[in-house]
């Protein structure tokens, strides 16, 4: 049987190292107020992260997240922008954000675009 700990992320290396938290641990964090990320201690000793938070009201927070708890290299994010919409990023090397091009952005780069696939060999 495995236990359950609600900690703030910050928190969670002390309380493993005060051993407030044992192994066999499945951890939710509790630094945000609609959401959260879950990890486990196992039996090894190793935290495993299960659940990561991908999802940020703006981009400033996920700037700040991402630089506060890193790890995220090749993670796809999502930030809302000024108008509610929903904006996917690819995290890349330093911790900068490459945006997800969505299906509209894709038209206007193809828009135009000549493919020149050669001619067929005559007989």
């Amino acid at each position: 049987m495995f236990k359950l700990a609600y900690v703030n992320k910050d928190k969670i290396n002390n309380s493993i190292a005060e051993e407030v938290i044992s192994n066999e641990t499945l951890i939710v964090t509790n630094n945000e107020k609609n959401s959260g990320e879950v990890y486990y201690y196992d039996e090894k000793g190793n935290l495993k992260q299960i659940v990561k938070k991908t999802r940020f009201e703006n981009e400033n927070e996920a700037r700040l997240w991402v630089a506060k708890y890193g790890n995220y290299e090749g993670e796809t994010i999502s930030i809302k922008d000024k108008n509610g919409n929903w904006i996917s990023y690819n995290v890349i090397n330093n911790n900068q954000f490459s945006q997800v091009p969505n299906e509209n952005d894709l038209t206007d780069i193809l828009d135009g675009l000549i493919i020149d696939g050669g001619s067929a060999p005559t007989a």
